[in-house]
């Protein structure tokens, strides 16, 4: 078996053990357990009224790609694997925008490393995928500014949303939006609105790339697999196959393995070590 092979079969569940070590829980349906930024400051109530379409929608994009291993939209090519979040989240279209919910439904993780390179998405690609996500979200929020219109207003959009997300020690996302609203000789504006939150994001994508370079190099993981196929390994139907063994004797009798059954034997051994692996340096229990 080639080592970027190995890589691919044993990374399923130590991906999973990173992402439950490593991210911040994000998504919730209680206010004490949203992370708190901090607000730059708005003057009218049309920026309180787009501050409160902006939190919301960049925290349900930070929770998707935690839950899609850094991808708001999975390229198709991508090759990946499914598993179900503990807490029952998942990632499902609902009426043209990607949205979390709490429904058990299997997710779909892209592999950071095969046996073809390494894919971590990039601090970069993270941001950029969150400003699409940000645009169309603001966008459905708002429903036209109907709360506004209601009062009497007239609504002027003067140019396309512009929106910027940073990806540093913390986060800030920035959206750049001239919309006017007049009323009685009266003028509102509020061009832009800003939202920091204290998530680090690059903390863990430069883990990520430190570990995933250190993987294809020194091979630590298929150094483990290879360790526990030998030791489950014997000359029995019950055991793996081994790499190398032999019995002498009188009998002609021989051994043999069915391919379908050594998978799954593999596949269970593997399910009950790897989470006894820990990353360095997280709180994560196994």
């Amino acid at each position: 078996m080639r080592k970027g092979q190995i890589s691919l079969f044993l990374l399923i569940g130590f991906i999973i053990l990173i992402i439950g070590g490593l991210t911040v829980y994000l998504f919730t349906s209680g206010d004490d357990d949203v992370l708190q930024g901090v607000d730059e400051p708005v003057t009218t109530e049309l920026g309180e009224f787009l501050l409160s379409c902006l939190e919301p929608i960049f925290l349900e994009g930070m929770e998707i790609m935690r839950l899609q291993g850094g991808h708001i939209e999975i390229p198709d090519e991508a090759r990946s694997f499914s598993y179900r979040d503990p807490e029952g989240l998942s990632v499902q279209l609902i009426d043209g925008r990607l949205r979390v919910v709490r429904d058990g439904s299997l997710l779909r993780m892209p592999y950071w490393l095969d046996d073809q390179g390494i894919y971590i998405p990039s601090i970069e690609y993270m941001e950029e995928s969150l400003e699409e996500y940000v645009v169309s979200g603001v966008e459905e929020c708002v429903q036209d500014f109907d709360v506004f219109t209601e009062q009497g207003f007239e609504v002027t959009i003067e140019d396309d949303m512009d929106v910027n997300v940073t990806l540093f020690e913390r986060s800030l996302v920035t959206v750049n939006w001239p919309v006017v609203l007049r009323r009685a000789g009266v003028e509102v504006r509020e061009p832009s609105v800003s939202k920091q939150f204290d998530v680090n994001m690059v903390l863990p994508q430069e883990f990520m790339e430190s570990f995933a370079a250190g993987e294809a190099v020194n091979g630590f993981l298929e150094d483990r697999l290879l360790n526990l196929i030998t030791y489950h390994s014997g000359t029995s139907t019950n055991a793996l196959p081994p790499k190398i063994a032999t019995r002498t004797g009188l009998s002609c009798d021989a051994v043999s393995w069915n391919v379908d059954d050594v998978k799954v034997m593999l596949q269970q051994i593997v399910a009950a070590n790897t989470f006894a692996l820990k990353v360095k340096g997280t709180t994560f229990e196994p």
